[in-house]
């Protein structure tokens, strides 16, 4: 079961992450503290994907960028197709992939953040960056 995020704060950290393919592309979510992202339905980003973990990476705002970390799994975390083995920055166009998703870091205007933290993880119009 994955961890209590805070992905739903409005205007804490101003970063998110927009959702670039699969069944949820398009919605963004803002990073509160510290995001997770896994299979279980718990997980602030939760992805119906047989080679997603139940908790498989995490992203949080550290040093003003937002820094993805694999939690230990399996089938690894991308940034720009290189699989990750330590905490990584993320810069402006990177993109992440997490089983076949594929995600990238998303500054976030005071619309952007109200949006995401009033639709959740699960919405979003994609106003992304």
């Amino acid at each position: 079961m994955c961890p209590a995020g805070d992905s739903e704060v409005s205007g804490q950290s101003g970063f998110g992450v927009e959702i670039r393919t699969g069944p949820r592309a398009g919605s963004t979510v803002e990073i509160g503290r510290r995001l997770v992202i896994g299979s279980d339905p718990s997980c602030d980003i939760s992805l119906d994907d047989p080679e997603v973990a139940e908790e498989h990476a995490s992203l949080r705002v550290h040093d003003g960028a937002v820094e993805i970390r694999d939690l230990g799994s399996e089938s690894g975390t991308f940034v720009n197709a290189r699989r990750i083995s330590a905490p990584t920055r993320l810069a402006d166009g990177d993109e992440v992939r997490v089983g076949s998703t594929v995600l990238v870091p998303a500054q976030l205007g005071a619309a952007g953040a109200a949006g995401a933290a009033a639709g959740g993880a699960g919405a979003g119009a994609g106003s992304g960056a």
